[in-house]
């Protein structure tokens, strides 16, 4: 074979190999179209055990799975630490999580054992500082704790839908209050350290103040305030059962009497003056009637009243300013 005829054949060969290339070529582009006619498959359902969303590098920023048994799905920052994670509690209720740059949750939004929401916030130790959520009956609450996740500080409603703060001691027990009273009046509570009520201040629905004391059993036994028919200032002191005992406060006129009552709250003694300015002292029986009275006469001298069962005068003794005495039956 010749130099021509190897020439003429590789050329032969050569329009073959373009041809088949061309061929190839046509197929593909066929193919392609075709593939671009037929819809995408959907998948009614997918199966896997867990989910992730990398970036080109192969770094997690998304993930979807299980944990103990329950859904969730987690994000994750740059550094590869988790930011996010929303699934179930123990409890089968959702939760929705947030966590700081260094991995740790700072704030949980889910719902407590009734079934209402409550928000949570966390420091740099993981312990909660602060809650703010649906109290008992539905009513809403914002709750503070220490660094040892002890309630401190609690703002809230009452059962009648009125406000109220209260602050706690180490051992959660309420020490004091600021709240709207029943009436509708604002009041100011002191506790003991186990948490009974000591100390009420607060205004009266005449508009007037007072501060009441508690014993113990949780009786009214000292109470300052204003009274509701003159307005004047009052003192009153109780025995351990909540029965007035001693009254210190003015008069109408405007005279000071101390008076003081026996364990069924009668009268017995009564200490003041009169309304020409005279001091007095009376005595009282169990039916409050006044038997006896030491008194100032206008005409500046002393007398002594004594009375029946009735309260009606029996025998008089005065004196004069001619230092003489008398007496009157």
């Amino acid at each position: 074979m010749d130099v021509e005829e190897r020439l003429a054949r590789l050329e032969l060969e050569n329009r073959r190999l373009k041809t088949g290339f061309a061929g190839i070529g046509i197929w593909a582009v066929l193919v392609f179209v075709v593939l671009q006619l037929i819809p995408p498959r959907v998948y009614d359902q997918l199966n896997v055990n867990e989910l992730q969303v990398v970036d080109k590098k192969g770094q997690i920023l998304a993930k979807m799975g299980s944990a103990k048994g329950h859904g969730i799905i987690s994000t994750y920052g740059r550094t590869g630490k988790i930011t996010t994670t929303l699934g179930v509690t123990q409890k089968g209720t959702g939760i929705i999580t947030t966590f700081n740059s260094r991995g740790r949750r700072v704030v949980s939004l889910t719902s407590s054992r009734e079934g209402e929401g409550i928000i949570s916030a966390f420091n740099a130790k993981r312990k909660m500082v602060a809650q703010l959520g649906v109290g008992r009956g539905g009513r809403g609450r914002l709750l503070a704790y220490n660094s040892k996740g002890k309630v401190t500080v609690g703002k809230g409603s009452t059962k009648k839908g009125e406000g109220v703060i209260s602050s706690f001691n180490r051992d959660e027990n309420r020490v004091a209050s600021l709240m709207v009273r029943s009436d509708g009046s604002g009041g100011v509570v002191t506790h003991a350290s186990n948490g009974q009520r000591v100390v009420l201040l607060h205004a009266t629905n005449n508009r007037h103040g007072k501060v009441s004391i508690y014993n113990f059993l949780g009786k009214e036994v000292v109470s300052l305030g204003v009274n509701s028919e003159n307005g004047h200032g009052e003192i009153d002191t109780n025995s351990y059962k909540g029965k007035k005992v001693v009254h210190l406060g003015t008069m109408r006129g405007g005279h000071g009497s101390l008076v003081t009552f026996n364990s069924r709250g009668n009268v017995m003694v009564g200490l003041g003056s009169t309304e020409k300015d005279l001091g007095a002292v009376d005595t009282y029986n169990q039916k409050g009637n006044r038997v006896a009275s030491l008194m100032a006469r206008p005409d500046d001298s002393g007398g002594v009243a004594i009375n029946n069962s009735e309260g009606k005068k029996l025998v008089f003794l005065r004196s004069y300013n001619n230092w003489q005495g008398k007496v009157s039956v």
